[in-house]
């Protein structure tokens, strides 16, 4: 089967009204999508087995690249190079057995022609034995013919018995080296068996070499298909954007100059943290819900419930900071702590003026005494005429101080010197 076909959608599901389904087109789609898949299937069928493995002939020395191709030449030759130094080295080790064989072969037939003399020799004396008793016995028939005769003949018949002796004595001589050849053969034949074992141990590890080489270029080939394949799925695998890196919930700010995360990428979504941009064209348009916004400046509490399919934080309440202005503080996650200060308390004095009166002026007039006005004596004053008018002194309270009241001062929140920044959050 040639390449699958590409699917390409044909169909914009988008341009239909919203009450309106194009079921025909929805099957169009379906069978081209079943085409490509099918044809997938079917190719893949053709390099992989059921148990996960390439089908045998899928990788062949062709696929493999030059470089690959000659460094498995350049390893197996020098493996094959070494079994064949190994085999060429045994098989000189069996020669040289062989001739030592043959050479303790020449020995022991050398060894046994020479027994084979000895033999003969003995057989001489034997006759020589024979003669002599004959002439033995016709001396005694003849021995009054000459005892000097008879003399003679025995010491004949001493000499060749002891020459008979003597004979025997090298006959064993040279059947015992004749049994030492035979067996410095039979070792020179057992070392050419040897050798011939070594050989055969030389040629079968040259036949596993070969194996194992023939396993390593399986191997290589296979890292090589594997290899190709994760080119192809990092070649086809988009881009990652920047904004993957977040974490899903973490709420982070942004410079207000700074571009803000594209909302139709499907591996992410973001939300900016205020209230009031879940409307159709807003940034949170679709993945906000229920959004509340409780209290006034500085003490408003503003909140709404993530609404994402797939997202892990679907159904999620999270806090619109943006919007109710709160500070992010480590600690048990709960609700907003309003603002407070520590439990405190302020002094003050009023500085002493020391020993002190005052002086007042009485106003003149004709009449009764001033309420509650008498002299150093206790004596009640009374007003005198209208022409003239009364100086008096109060009398010393000694040293004493006064209440301070300390006035109010700040706005309507505490809040360290910082810069606004608004904060958004990965929901996907």
């Amino acid at each position: 089967m040639a390449q699958p076909p590409r699917y390409q959608r044909t169909k914009d599901f988008g341009t239909d009204y919203p009450d309106q389904t194009d079921n025909q087109a929805i099957n169009n789609e379906l069978d081209s999508v079943a085409r490509t898949t099918d044809g997938l299937r079917t190719n893949l069928a053709k390099i992989q087995r059921d148990d996960g493995g390439l089908r045998d002939g899928i990788v062949t020395k062709d696929a493999l690249a030059q470089p690959l191709k000659q460094e498995l030449y350049d390893e197996f030759s020098q493996n094959v190079t070494a079994a064949v130094e190994t085999a060429q080295q045994a098989a000189g080790d069996a020669n040289a057995a062989a001739l030592a064989a043959a050479g303790s072969a020449a020995s022991a037939a050398t060894s046994a022609a020479d027994a084979a003399g000895s033999l003969a020799t003995i057989a001489g004396a034997v006759a020589s034995t024979t003669a002599s008793a004959s002439a033995a016995a016709t001396s005694a028939t003849n021995a009054a013919a000459s005892e000097v005769a008879a003399a003679t003949s025995a010491g004949a018949s001493a000499t060749s018995a002891g020459n008979a002796s003597t004979a025997a004595s090298a006959a064993a001589s040279s059947a015992t080296a004749a049994a030492g050849s035979a067996s410095s053969a039979a070792s020179a034949a057992a070392d050419a068996n040897a050798a011939k074992a070594a050989a055969a141990g030389s040629a079968t590890a040259a036949a596993g070499s070969a194996s194992t080489a023939s396993s390593a270029a399986s191997a290589a080939a296979a890292s090589a298909t594997s290899a190709q394949e994760s080119a192809d799925r990092a070649e086809a695998a988009p881009a990652l954007s920047p904004w993957t890196g977040r974490m899903i919930g973490e709420e982070f700010p942004l410079h207000p100059n700074a571009p803000l995360p594209p909302t139709d990428d499907p591996a992410f979504r973001y939300v900016i943290l205020t209230a009031g941009l879940d409307s159709a064209g807003q940034y949170n348009e679709g993945v906000l819900t229920d959004e509340t916004v409780t209290g006034s400046d500085p003490t408003i509490t503003a909140t709404a419930v993530v609404s994402l399919a797939g997202s892990p934080m679907d159904g999620q309440t999270i806090d619109l900071i943006n919007t109710s202005r709160t500070f992010l503080r480590p600690g048990a996650p709960g609700p907003i702590v309003d603002s407070q200060n520590a439990a405190h308390f302020h002094t003050g004095t009023a500085a002493s003026a020391g020993s002190h009166a005052h002086g007042t002026y009485l106003p003149s007039g004709a009449g009764s005494a001033y309420p509650g006005v008498a002299d150093n004596a206790g004596n009640p004053l009374t007003k005198k005429s209208s022409n003239s008018s009364t100086s008096v002194a109060t009398t010393s309270a000694g040293a004493h101080s006064h209440p301070l009241t300390i006035d109010n001062d700040g706005g309507a929140e505490a809040a360290p010197r910082h810069i606004p920044r608004p904060y958004l959050m990965r929901i996907l």
